[in-house]
């Protein structure tokens, strides 16, 4: 469960990044 949280957090991470990258 744990480490289900780290991929999401990970994933929310990479997409700020990639809107940004956009943007």
């Amino acid at each position: 469960m744990f480490l289900n949280v780290l991929i999401m957090t990970n994933y929310f991470l990479f997409n700020k990044l990639i809107i940004i990258l956009i943007v």
